[in-house]
């Protein structure tokens, strides 16, 4: 079943074809699978319990396809978070047009050429809702606590409280190409 577990259940009536994230998929390179079957990218999935991600080097996920589907956390978080890279968009997605909500990166490292942030590299037409990282960030351009560049997408109800820096030491606060505002974002 590859890590990932189709469920029906009462509690998330509000998606078709729901699938759980849980522990099991700490054993999946889901960015190879959805490389090779991009109907990965857009399905509906829900995490079930925290994700502690300790001596896993991730692979950020839609590289050549933007991941347009849903990922509710469900108010759970992810712990030790690792990803390395010297490539563009990097983040939890490296592409995201899709929805993610309810979801904490409580802690980790992330490390991206340009476009990086903790939850994606790039953002387009997306929404992040309810979601914090304490992760600390760097990379080159275009380098944010949440998302690296965040263009015409929703932010709400999110919080950055890790380091985010670029490598020539200027601030660095990602890169925002949108009309609405965002809603109740906070950095400290």
């Amino acid at each position: 079943d590859r890590g990932l577990i189709p469920i029906l259940s009462d509690t998330l009536r509000e998606y078709d074809n729901v699938s759980v994230l849980n522990k099991d998929i700490l054993k999946v390179d889901i960015a190879a699978l959805a490389e090779e079957d991009t109907s990965w990218l857009n399905g509906h999935y829900a995490v079930t319990e925290d994700l502690d991600m300790e001596g896993i080097l991730y692979t950020p996920i839609g590289r050549t396809a933007a991941f347009t589907g849903v990922l509710d956390g469900r108010g759970h978080q992810i712990r030790n978070l690792v990803i390395e890279t010297e490539e563009n968009f990097t983040g939890l997605f490296a592409n995201l047009r899709g929805t993610v909500k309810n979801l904490g990166i409580e802690s980790g490292t992330i490390t991206g050429k340009d476009k990086v942030g903790a939850f994606a590299g790039r953002t387009d037409s997306a929404a992040l809702l309810n979601c914090y990282s304490k992760a600390d960030i760097s990379g080159g351009n275009d380098v944010g606590g949440l998302a690296g560049m965040f263009n015409n997408s929703t932010l709400e109800n999110c919080f950055v409280l890790g380091s985010v820096t670029r490598r020539d030491g200027r601030r660095a606060c990602g890169r925002r190409k949108q009309k609405p505002q965002p809603k109740r974002a906070y950095y400290a």
